[in-house]
């Protein structure tokens, strides 16, 4: 699947909104296959789906192959999250496997998996052992990337080999080997990436991006909810005008999914909760914050791009 340029979207007269994702990675692990582990975690990934849901907010669940099997054996928790309003991708750990044929071979088997559900599936997340996949990506049916610079050697943080990587979508250039031509924009490149976009993913690491580290005291909640109000509010500071601005929120989902801990859940729940009611309450209802998927990202700077592309040069030279 392309994707295409369907929609004009007019660039900000200001530099909001600020485009908002959260990734969850359903990681690759053994107890995902077992019919108990499936519906515990089944459980955890739907609870946590509902908070967001709840708070108009929106997640995009990416999996890798353990989950994803399981789902078509046990129960399509995948396709009832897209259902209610999320998205689902692939999540692809290929960075550790040497030689292209195997790598090629293991994003397919994660691929067809996914499709299997019957969700739309368009996302890829994770990493590869060359530098520059994206061509495999394309022929692999994905449009849109997210991530994938985080697991390329060389890389620390948003940077790579001295480069700062963009904060902002961009089609980046299809190829293999070892190259940093994907850092470059193609404007006739058939995939979008849209990167992890540093202070927020930094700022759930800081303060528990696994499950099982959320707080838990009424005490330790108000210091989250207070910290993820003055980092972003810091973001604010290095949004453009007239562009696409994106953060996201990285949770990554390993045995903790599997927990059967219904208290603590709902406590974590909670604290998650009161975080985006704050979000919701100081930045989506004044018009600063849009909640978006990655996908849904990825359109915006296509509607964006198309929209600069319709300018004449003379204006095209103020906008871009």
């Amino acid at each position: 699947m392309i994707v295409k340029k369907e929609e004009h979207l007019s660039p900000p007269t200001t530099k909001y909104p600020l485009y908002l994702t959260s990734w969850i990675h359903i990681e690759p692990f053994a107890e995902y296959r077992t019919k108990e582990g499936h519906a515990l975690a089944s459980r955890n990934l739907k609870r946590l789906g509902n908070v967001f849901k709840e708070h108009e907010a929106k997640m995009t669940f990416l999996s890798e192959l353990d989950f994803a099997e399981a789902c078509l054996k046990y129960g399509n928790t995948l396709e009832e999250l897209e259902d209610a309003g999320h998205e689902v991708g692939t999540h692809i750990h290929g960075f550790h496997i040497v030689g292209l044929e195997e790598q090629r071979e293991y994003a397919r088997k994660r691929k067809e998996a996914v499709d299997r559900l019957g969700v739309r599936n368009i996302t890829v997340c994770g990493g590869w052992n060359i530098e520059n996949p994206f061509k495999e990506f394309v022929d692999l049916g994905f449009s849109v990337a997210c991530g994938y610079s985080e697991h390329t050697p060389g890389v620390k943080g948003s940077r790579i080999r001295g480069q700062d990587l963009p904060q902002a979508p961009w089609r980046p250039v299809e190829g293999s080997g070892w190259t940093t031509d994907w850092m470059r924009h193609d404007p006739e490149g058939r995939i979008v990436y849209v990167p992890f976009a540093g202070e927020l993913w930094i700022d759930w690491a800081e303060h528990g991006r696994d499950l099982r580290n959320i707080p838990l005291m009424e005490s330790e909640v108000k210091r989250y909810v207070g910290s993820w109000k003055e980092v972003i509010d810091s973001v604010f500071s290095s949004m453009v005008p007239g562009k696409i601005n994106h953060r996201s929120l990285y949770v990554t989902c390993h045995e903790e999914a599997i927990a059967d801990y219904e208290e603590m859940l709902e406590r974590q729940m909670r604290s998650i909760g009161e975080m985006l009611d704050m979000i919701r309450q100081d930045y989506v209802k004044t018009g600063k914050v849009v909640w978006e998927t990655i996908s849904g990202v990825a359109q915006k700077y296509i509607a964006w791009e198309s929209y600069v592309d319709s300018l004449s040069s003379s204006q095209k030279s103020l906008s871009i």
